[in-house]
């Protein structure tokens, strides 16, 4: 990598001897040096130490707001909040202009339940678009917020008859009111949509006192004294945006007890990590941050790839890494909740750490998850979607290719180890497999038996493949008139028993009954976040099965 110097040499400003300039104002040259000097803003050490400078006001805000506990956004909020309390995943692309949405794929549900037990939360999120906020702060929270407040009301007719229960939507300042209004026009909507998918809102809502408010804090706001949100009139989400507004500006590394480098501070530096991070992931970076302020911008990437590597032999990133303040880190990004074990704190999360969605006999989580010690005393049998397996369970394989011969109808077995490549190295790597692993669930379910579905970070494939399993296998039966009830999801069918009834309900399956579906998996496990490419397979096996009347649709692997 070109420094400055090294790329202006001995160039002199007023030119050669003769006078004349050595480099004409419009030469490639300085093209050259200003794209060199941009990548060296973007470099790994600038963006670990630029995220190290803002962690320190997010601490800050964390005191100021010392009852409340901290969420971080996915994922760029996981590298400013170390000691977390929990997760969330609100996009901003719900909030772009033209394009607002409250989205049914992603309830956070997790957030109204801190709110409730706490009185508020605090989320942190940062942005390198040169503004104070994302659109995720500035738009869909607020949206969300607003949506919520309004099913409250509506699923509880004393809150309507409150003149402080708030059902307003409160956008910052800097929006317009054109804006504010034509989103205003849609909520209702979205509170029947909400409403309809089928999930236990009310008894959640009903631990709400108060209705939800955002509230938004960067680091040029003016922090004075210690906040006591218990006086206000409504539970506060503080929206805490970490990063200054000053990029490219020189710093020096200020991490106490380390002889650190100048460094260029990059605004939102955890952003797109794909770029930058090498493999590095935040639980190795708080735990290792000063030896890497320390190893400076030229060895900082050895020393990234070496910690990278020692975590995936030992296991670190994915299987009980611990930082101080949260439990066990269920993948490199979704820290498990402080006591979430707990009934009391997390009521569908087991000790061994999946998450029963309802009644369906349905468990999900992660690979650590799906650990073989103790597994057998919680589940009956294990599906595993991802791209590695637990040494031990090698032996309860089901083997490839085996045949439904057992007398019950029951595949034997209670293993299958079914890999699952993402969507965008392989677009129909789930399609393809989803017969083999219908088969393997739905005779598992016919006989009674609790199965636990898991990939490597429990967030994408293995939530596809529930999602699959509740539209072809479960009918819906509400347990109340009123929208907003909790509906019972019964196991109804096996899959290809009969192939003319899975033909049948093939035909019936819509892209709003995949995110209705979707809407009641992750209302009970809030870390299921599919990629678009992935669910887009599920609709499609749907359709291409009702369309061939096959139940084995065939299809050539895409790249």
């Amino acid at each position: 990598m070109y420094s400055k110097d090294s790329l202006l040499g001995s160039f002199q400003p007023n030119g050669g001897e003769d006078g004349a300039p050595i480099l004409p104002s419009d030469s490639k040259y300085f093209h050259h040096i200003s794209r060199e000097l941009a990548k060296e803003r973007h470099q790994l050490y600038n963006r670990m130490c630029s995220i190290l400078e803002d962690v320190e006001f997010v601490d800050a805000v964390r005191v100021l707001y010392g009852g409340l506990p901290v969420l971080a956004n996915l994922r760029c909020g996981a590298w400013y909040a170390p000691t977390r309390d929990d997760c969330c995943y609100f996009k901003s692309t719900d909030g772009h202009h033209g394009n607002w949405s409250f989205s049914l794929v992603r309830l956070n549900l997790n957030v109204v339940e801190w709110c409730a037990a706490k009185g508020g939360c605090l989320i942190v999120d940062a942005t390198r678009k040169g503004k104070k906020f994302p659109d995720a702060m500035n738009k869909t929270i607020p949206i969300w917020a607003a949506v919520i407040n309004r099913a409250a009301a509506r699923l509880d007719p004393r809150r309507k008859r409150m003149s402080e229960w708030d059902t307003s939507l409160h956008f910052p300042i800097w929006v317009t009111d054109s804006e504010t209004n034509q989103v205003e026009e849609r909520l209702d909507g979205w509170v029947d949509s909400l409403l309809a998918l089928g999930t236990d809102l009310e008894n959640l809502l009903q631990k709400l006192d108060k209705p939800l408010r955002p509230l938004w804090i960067s680091p040029s706001s003016t922090l004075t004294h210690d906040m006591d949100t218990s006086q206000l009139h409504f539970s506060p989400i503080v929206l805490v945006s970490a990063s200054k507004q000053d990029a490219g500006a020189r710093r020096n590394s200020s991490c106490p007890g380390v002889q650190g480098w100048p460094y260029v501070y990059v605004p939102g530096a955890g952003d797109d990590e794909e770029s930058w991070a090498l493999g590095l992931k935040p639980t190795i970076l708080w735990a290792h941050h000063q030896d890497l302020v320390e190893c400076g911008p030229h060895n900082i990437e050895s020393r990234v790839s070496h910690l990278v590597e020692e975590s995936h032999s030992n296991g670190i990133t994915t299987q009980g890494s611990r930082l101080p303040g949260l439990c066990v880190a269920t993948d490199s990004h979704h820290l498990v909740p402080k006591g979430c074990s707990s009934v009391g704190n997390h009521p569908h999360m087991q000790e061994h750490g999946f998450f029963w969605i309802g009644r369906s006999n349905l468990a999900l989580g992660n690979f650590e998850a799906g650990r073989p010690l103790g597994i057998w005393s919680h589940v009956d049998a294990v599906l595993n979607c991802g791209s590695k397996e637990h040494e031990s369970l090698k032996m309860e394989r089901v083997p490839s290719g085996e045949e439904n011969n057992d007398a019950h109808g029951e595949l034997p077995g209670r293993y299958m180890w079914c890999p699952i490549d993402c969507s965008k190295r392989d677009k129909a790597a789930l399609k393809r497999k989803l017969p083999a692993v219908l088969e393997f669930l739905s005779s598992k379910l016919d006989a009674g038996c609790r199965v636990l579905v898991h990939d490597d970070e429990g967030s994408d494939a293995c939530v596809c493949i529930t999602v699959a399993v509740l539209l072809m296998c479960f009918s819906e039966k509400s347990n109340t008139e009123e929208a907003g009830g909790s509906s019972d999801l019964r196991f109804c069918q096996k899959f290809g028993e009969f192939d003319e009834v899975s033909i049948a309900t093939a035909r019936k399956v819509t892209k709003d009954a995949v995110r209705r579906r979707l809407g009641f998996v992750t209302s009970w496990y809030s870390d299921g976040r599919p990629t678009r490419g992935m669910l887009k397979q599920v609709f499609n096996f749907f359709f291409e099965m009702g369309r061939t009347g096959s139940t084995s649709p065939t299809c050539e692997k895409e790249k």
